[in-house]
């Protein structure tokens, strides 16, 4: 009983560390990296890139650019990590593209 109890307890501890560097990572993108046009590496940094390629009047899409990019990477994640990584891939994309929508800075 205090195993089950600690270890679902280490799994919610798990995806708190989770949402909130997604949250972190969402706020540096926005606020810092999109902004001045740094084209940082990964997914976001081809957001932005795809962002700066076909204008800036599309920037209110910029968590639904961010997950289409995800979506690809997550359905080749499957074979190579197996369910249990990919799920939490999965969780990880979607806060992360959900965070990404929320805290789009004024430009």
């Amino acid at each position: 009983m205090i195993d089950e109890r600690a270890s679902n307890m280490d799994r919610i501890f798990s995806i708190g560390k989770m949402l909130i560097g997604t949250l972190i990572m969402a706020v540096g993108i926005n606020f810092f990296l999109r902004p001045a046009a740094i084209f940082a590496g990964g997914i976001p940094g081809m957001a932005v890139v795809f962002l700066h390629m076909v204008g800036t009047e599309y920037t209110s899409f910029f968590g639904l650019i961010v997950f289409s990019f995800q979506a690809l990477f997550i359905c080749i994640q499957l074979p190579y990590f197996g369910l249990r990584k990919t799920i939490k891939g999965i969780v990880t994309s979607i806060s992360f593209s959900i965070m990404t929508q929320l805290t789009i800075a004024p430009a």
